[in-house]
């Protein structure tokens, strides 16, 4: 592999040569690594950020400055339960298939490519298409974290934390699939794990993207030459795609936002400046054409689409709005500008019977004999289906109605062509008829015409297309990016029947025995030709959309998040999260500097050598983590997720290298094992508590436990009251009469416990009694017990009051996520439901459990409840 710069003496001289006469520096030839949260982090060989630029900028344009606007609701309001036409089992199964459907993949990926750009997902070779920068590894990450594959990510973030980008094959980087690919890759892993080895990479490579705005005019090119930039000799393309040099404004404006280095934000600023400026001075005036002379900074060309090389400029305007919480209004004029004129001149509706309810967006040249005239070619591309949900977006920011009409017809139009053709999938590249009417009204379906049309028809292709100019499929999301739009939107559970009949349908056509394959025809009937393609954006965009579409809608909610052009979730900044968006768009402080009184993480779990039966035992292959190993520690693993969640969500990033990954598992094991062994009490049941501070130092404080069996521990399942007849409930439960604040300190188990302590004084609990309180939020509903979790019977199943994955997401009761809680809902013992205080009526039974006495069966005492 070559090096951009060598600690070799040859390449140092050559080096010397350039820097001696163009008066250039570079700070760093040597490898180095540094630790940070555990993970070794190596500096890449040139440090772009010390390159003295030829054209440097007189003063630095800062980050929009004031509070958020509160821009209106995105998402649709869902009701807790979620949809109802389609059950959460259903949901789940749908959601795990996409989800091993990416395992499949990535398991190969990591066997066979491992830290190349991408897999040929037939002969499974690797290839190297994007500067050999792990491409794949570093799109998919974010994947990776959504997914809860905690392990993968680990070992992603690890190796991705190796990266050179001093060390390519080529002499160019291409901007734009950089910047979108890997900055926007690392910049929404980070956003969501908080890992800084993950920033540091990030900044490295948006210090180096940044040298390709050193030109005369602060214009990029298309190409970043890396010789070019050394020696200062750079300048903007007289014909770039407008989307290449419209689509880094997302990923330069959230890495200031984050760094506080507002030199990135600059940068993209003055782009939009020369967009800004030419909007309106076009041949179609309020768009751009594909083409752009931005040496010139002048829009000349007369072809204008919203698909390939101009497609994410548009996307990108509504959602740099959000971005910069509306505090910069030329974005949304420029959005509404834009897709006005859009949907005035470049959508139609094609000419098919009945005329269903669906729209193309297609291309339109404004002819030189007459700048007035617009000659509209009804050709659609897959690159297009994501038009659906940029109008769908844009309709709910700027309360627009005709845009959401828009989103959804366009959203109907690619789902349809997906049906129209033997494979369920449609091609990259296609011409139909488009109908006359006026302002995108019904049309009626001409026969003579269509007749007249057939002759000039390809043979065999469905009714309303003309053309097939690129038949293959090659694995592009656009289309579920747009159904994931509609249903977030909309909340029309139809789109969650449209995305899985389309997800089955891509993985009939394109599974290999390694993964999923790009496809030569989505004409063909039978077996369907591999090409041997797996591009990054597999991972990154379509399963990511999939696997989104069927998860709980506050899973990456579109009012917390904003998509950038590969599916990367940055943070939305929000003007009820100022204190958040401060941690969230600068270095997170240490807890300690802005939470009193400080406080520690925190687990309670079950020491039991009886466990170490369950190893392999046939009888309980739903013992999970007792199952697959032998260990005394009752559900361990789950117990370490919880941490880690917590140390993730404080940003203690010392703790969350103390408790990540096998070694994390590992380290926690022996610190329990080796604190029993010094008590001397390894063969008696212990109640053990784990506590973890912010610098990661982890202890022990053990207790004395009551015997239980082992079903106790891990039951078969939840028995309904109709089959306890004769079992005599072993706890009661009461209601605390005082209404529990949610809080993070109730979503996560730290050692600020008054409000829990609080509860049990009220209830007259004392340590050892068979009896537990229940917290209920302000609103009524059931949160939690004081120690446990509990679930009632609710319409012929167990219930328990919903949690989501974080703080502050809707829906959430506000309790925390128990182990042995976690363990039931994998299980299907129970479902989530909000279940209000009031609905418990005297003498009901309610199973309650927790990590260190396992499964409970208990009464509810309205008498003793206040």
């Amino acid at each position: 592999m070559a090096i951009l710069l060598r600690r070799s003496r040859l390449l140092f001289l050559i080096a010397a040569v350039i820097l001696y006469f163009t008066g250039r520096t570079l700070l760093t030839f040597n490898e180095e690594t540094y630790s940070l949260a555990g993970v070794q982090v190596l500096r890449s060989g040139i440090d772009w950020a010390t390159v003295r630029q030829a054209n440097p900028v007189d003063s630095i344009r800062s980050l929009p400055t004031g509070d958020p606007h509160d821009l209106p609701r995105v998402q649709h309001v869902f009701t807790t339960g979620g949809p109802t036409g389609i059950s959460k089992d259903e949901l789940e199964a749908r959601r795990e298939k996409v989800r091993a459907t990416f395992l499949r993949g990535w398991k190969s990926y990591r066997k066979l490519a491992w830290m190349s750009d991408e897999l040929a997902p037939v002969s499974g070779t690797p290839k190297t298409t994007f500067g050999g920068w792990a491409a794949t590894a570093v799109d998919a990450l974010d994947t990776l974290w959504i997914m809860g594959l905690n392990h993968e990510f680990t070992e992603a973030t690890h190796a991705i934390a190796r990266i050179d980008w001093s060390k390519t094959r080529d002499s160019s980087l291409n901007v734009f699939e950089t910047t979108i690919r890997h900055l926007g890759g690392l910049l929404s892993a980070y956003d969501l794990s908080y890992h800084p080895a993950l920033l540091a990479k990030a900044i490295e490579l948006g210090d180096m993207l940044y040298m390709a705005f050193d030109t005369p005019n602060r214009m990029p090119p298309f190409w970043l030459n890396f010789n070019h930039a050394l020696k200062g000799s750079q300048t903007a393309g007289e014909s770039e795609a407008s989307a290449a040099v419209g689509t880094l404004s997302m990923e330069f404006t959230r890495l200031s936002q984050i760094t506080g280095n507002d030199k990135y934000f600059d940068a993209i600023d003055r782009v939009k400046d020369v967009l800004q400026k030419t909007q309106n001075q076009t041949v179609l005036p309020g768009m751009w054409p594909i083409e752009i002379n931005f040496r010139s900074e002048k829009a000349t060309s007369r072809y204008f689409t919203l698909g390939g090389r101009a497609d994410s400029l548009y996307e990108y305007l509504p959602k740099m709005h959000m971005l910069l919480g509306g505090l910069d209004p030329a974005y949304k004029e420029m959005a509404i500008a834009s897709l006005d004129t859009a949907k005035d001149n470049l959508l139609f509706r094609p000419m098919v019977r009945n005329s269903p309810p669906v729209l193309f967006s297609g291309r339109v040249v404004v002819p030189f004999r007459n700048d007035s005239e617009r000659d509209l070619t009804a050709e659609g591309e897959h690159l297009t289906c994501f038009t659906g949900g940029m109008f769908s977006l844009a309709g709910k920011l700027f309360s627009r109605d005709d845009y959401l009409d828009c989103g959804e017809q366009l959203t109907r139009g690619c789902a349809w062509a997906y049906e129209s053709f033997p494979t369920g999938l449609m091609p990259e590249r296609f011409q139909m008829k488009p109908c006359k009417t006026k302002n995108l009204g019904p049309c009626e379906f001409d026969d003579e015409k269509d007749t007249e049309d057939a002759l000039d028809r390809d043979d065999n292709l469905p009714e309303g297309f003309t053309w097939v100019k690129d038949s293959r499929y090659i694995l592009r999301p656009e289309a579920i990016e747009s159904i994931f739009y509609a249903y977030r939107i909309t909340g029309k559970e139809e789109y969650l029947d449209i995305a899985w009949k389309m997800f089955k349908a891509i993985e009939a056509a394109t599974e290999t025995p390694l993964a999923n394959s790009a496809i030569a025809d989505v004409k063909a009937t039978g077996t369907t030709r591999k090409l041997d393609s797996m591009e990054s954006f597999w991972f990154s965009e379509t399963l990511k959309y999939f696997y989104l579409i069927f998860s709980p809608p506050d899973v990456i909610s579109l009012d917390d998040y904003i998509f950038n052009t590969e599916a990367h979730p940055f943070r939305r900044p929000k003007p009820e999260l100022r204190v958040q968006r401060a941690r969230s768009l600068n270095t997170p402080p240490k807890v300690s500097e802005t939470m009193e009184p400080p406080f520690n993480l925190f687990t309670t779990l079950r020491y039991d050598v009886k466990l170490e039966s369950l190893h392999n035992n046939p009888a309980f292959t739903h013992a999970g983590w007792n199952y697959r190993r032998a260990s005394p520690c009752y559900m361990l693993d789950f117990h370490r997720d919880r941490m880690l969640r917590a140390s993730t969500y404080w940003h203690w990033d010392a703790a969350t290298a103390t408790l990540s990954g096998d070694a994390g598992l590992a380290r926690l094991e022996t610190v329990i094992l080796q604190g029993v062994t010094a008590e001397g009490k390894d063969e008696e049941p212990l109640r053990v508590r784990v506590v973890v501070n912010e610098e990661g130092d982890l202890s022990v404080g053990l207790g004395a436990e009551t015997e239980k069996t082992l079903e106790d521990l891990y039951p078969s399942g939840l028995a309904a009251p109709e089959e306890l007849a004769g079992r005599t409930p072993t706890y009661t439960v009461v209601l605390d009469d005082v209404r529990t604040v949610k809080s993070e300190y109730t979503h996560y188990k730290t050692t600020r416990r008054e409000m829990y302590n609080g509860a049990r004084e009220r209830a007259g609990i004392k340590l050892g009694d068979p009896k537990e309180v229940l917290l209920a939020a302000e609103d009524g509903a059931v949160m939690e017990g004081s120690t446990v979790t509990p679930y009632f019977w609710r319409g012929g199943r167990w219930v328990t009051p919903p949690v989501r994955e974080r703080w502050g997401l809707e829906g959430d009761s506000g309790g925390q996520d128990g182990t042995t809680r976690r363990w039931t809902l994998e299980r299907g013992y129970a479902v989530e439901e909000v279940v209000q205080a009031s609905s418990i009526v005297d003498g009901e039974l309610v199973w309650l459990s927790n990590g260190a006495k396992g499964f409970i069966l208990a009464k509810f005492d309205a008498r003793k409840s206040s």
